[in-house]
């Protein structure tokens, strides 16, 4: 599977890669102009794999889309409030993976 990039460009912006889990990642998002605009945090998902306009593109990790966040994904404008959410968000993704294991 291809995992996502440590350094992402998307819409004019840098993502660069600050934490991660196997669940969830934290990007900052700069820019020439704002070096430090805000942190992006997410859980990351799974992109099946898929041919596209004649290209094969493997299952992978995804960057969010606008509309993932308020979902899957958050911006903060402080480092120590992302924190916080990405904290946040692996103890409600190791509870999802906890209880489907008890399932199983």
């Amino acid at each position: 599977m291809k995992l996502l990039d440590p350094l992402i460009t998307k819409y004019k912006f840098d993502h660069s890669l600050i934490k991660r889990s196997d669940s969830v990642a934290l990007y900052k998002k700069s820019n020439q102009i704002y070096p430090d605009i805000s942190y992006e945090v997410f859980i990351i998902r799974i992109a099946k794999p898929t041919t596209f306009n004649g290209h094969y593109y493997p299952l992978s990790e995804r960057y969010p889309c606008n509309s993932d966040f308020g979902y899957y994904a958050w911006n903060f404008n402080s480092l120590d409030k992302s924190l916080i959410k990405f904290d946040e968000l692996l103890v409600l993704v190791n509870s999802k993976k906890s209880k489907s294991s008890e399932i199983s």
